[in-house]
């Protein structure tokens, strides 16, 4: 998903010219896509994910629309196991895949399609943008005791607004 300047400027008034918007808006997104994987594209674009096995169940960064696949490893140096969809358990909505035979094998992979999550991603977008155009060096300020100005926690709100999008915590 890439949202151009134009949105942005839709909902924030900025003097930054849109080639400066744009790296903002880019670094916004790396930001996301480092925690939560790629942005939903399509109903039939997975992405996939490595877990450490040896438990019980795998949370996944997302909600799930579809499991594409499951490969599990029992070993360091074995091979694959593809799995069918009756050996595991899926909570689509909270992200969770539950082994049916206990704990999962040494190492996992899973492909799967995220559900369709475009309208908030573009929200925490904006919400990142907003946030970088609008922070501030100073931590706090007063003058002549009727004016403070306390910031906030900055990396605490960033973690925050990407933290909406999925089950990853910062």
């Amino acid at each position: 998903m890439i949202i151009q300047p134009f949105e942005i400027r839709s909902r924030l008034n900025t003097p930054l010219t849109d080639l400066e918007l744009g790296n903002i808006i880019a670094s916004a997104q790396a930001e996301i896509e480092g925690v939560h994987g790629a942005a939903y594209v399509d109903a039939a674009t997975y992405i996939t994910e490595l877990h450490l096995g040896s438990y019980e169940a795998l949370y996944l960064k997302r909600k799930v629309a579809t499991v594409e696949e499951v490969r599990e490893y029992a070993f360091p140096g074995s091979s694959v196991n593809v799995l069918e969809t009756d050996d595991y358990f899926l909570d689509a909505d909270h992200g969770v895949l539950t082994s049916r035979y206990g704990k999962w094998g040494w190492r996992v992979e899973v492909d799967y399609i995220p559900q369709d999550d475009s309208n908030q991603w573009r929200e925490a977008v904006i919400d990142l943008v907003r946030m970088s155009l609008s922070r501030s060096a100073l931590k706090a300020e007063s003058v002549a005791g009727e004016f403070s100005y306390q910031a906030p926690d900055w990396e605490m709100e960033k973690a925050r607004i990407i933290n909406r999008l999925g089950f990853a915590r910062l």
